[in-house]
């Protein structure tokens, strides 16, 4: 493990809550970012990494990989478009996966180039525009808009991973972000049994509190947080009651669009 980390990462409040010595992760009083501390090593990581996302894994469309379904990435598709009309507009898919968002964002009519640095191959093969980084993007072109799906909580420093996205959208360009909701539920009733939490390699879990402030780090001139229901099962009393939480605010996701 690195050194422990005592000021929090995103506002520098001190001193940060331990909210469960479990899992290694504290949370600022200030902001309500929860944050491993100690943070694991770029060797740990790349264990947790190779593990979860290897070629035979990505290959087979691996429940690990998918990140999301076809079905809720349609949804959030569906979502956008309401906000942003998706027909003709160039889209960066930023941490595509097995490519669930690439595809919708396809079929709302964008033309979509997918980022991502595991499974840049096996989308290039399924006939998707993919590549390993952001820097690896074609020529010097602007981008309408791109989308970040369960992408941010993963990343050493998502707030200077959002100024990069920013870097390559065109004045009011969007960036659409889901990411898991630290102060959900779920989280506030059972913290150590949160799947979220339980994932070391979520290095990051946000509040609207952190997760506003990280987009207005990264030079956001605005942001809206989504709250219409999204169906993630099947189960008509599950999504009923998945539905008041997301209204309330108080489900364990967070879904924000933000413009440039």
């Amino acid at each position: 493990m690195t050194r422990l980390v005592d000021r929090c990462p995103l506002c520098d409040a001190s001193p940060s809550r331990n909210a469960s010595a479990a899992l290694n992760l504290s949370v600022c009083p200030q902001c309500g970012l929860g944050f491993r501390t100690p943070q694991p090593t770029d060797q740990e990581l790349e264990l947790i990494y190779r593990e979860a996302y290897s070629d035979e894994e990505v290959a087979a469309g691996s429940e690990t990989m998918a990140g999301t379904t076809d079905s809720i990435a349609t949804q959030y598709a569906g979502q956008l478009s309401r906000l942003e009309p998706l027909s003709g507009r160039r889209v960066v898919d930023y941490g595509a996966g097995l490519g669930s968002m690439s595809r919708a964002l396809s079929q709302a009519g964008a033309a979509v180039i997918a980022v991502d640095p595991f499974s840049a191959r096996e989308l290039r093969k399924q006939g998707i525009d993919a590549h390993d980084t952001l820097r690896a993007l074609p020529g010097e072109e602007l981008y309408d808009g791109c989308t970040a799906i369960e992408v941010f909580e993963h990343l050493r420093a998502p707030w200077e991973t959002m100024a990069e996205i920013r870097s390559v959208l065109r004045p009011g360009g969007f960036l659409l972000i889901t990411t898991p909701n630290i102060q959900g539920l779920k989280p506030r009733l059972a913290l150590d049994s949160w799947s979220e939490a339980v994932d070391q390699a979520h290095l990051f879990l946000f509040s609207p509190k952190s997760l506003e402030l990280a987009l207005d780090e990264a030079g956001y001139s605005r942001w809206k947080r989504l709250r219409g229901p999204v169906k993630f099962s099947s189960g008509g009393a599950a999504n009923a009651a998945r539905a008041v939480l997301q209204i309330t605010g108080l489900d364990g996701q967070l879904r924000y669009i933000a413009w440039s």
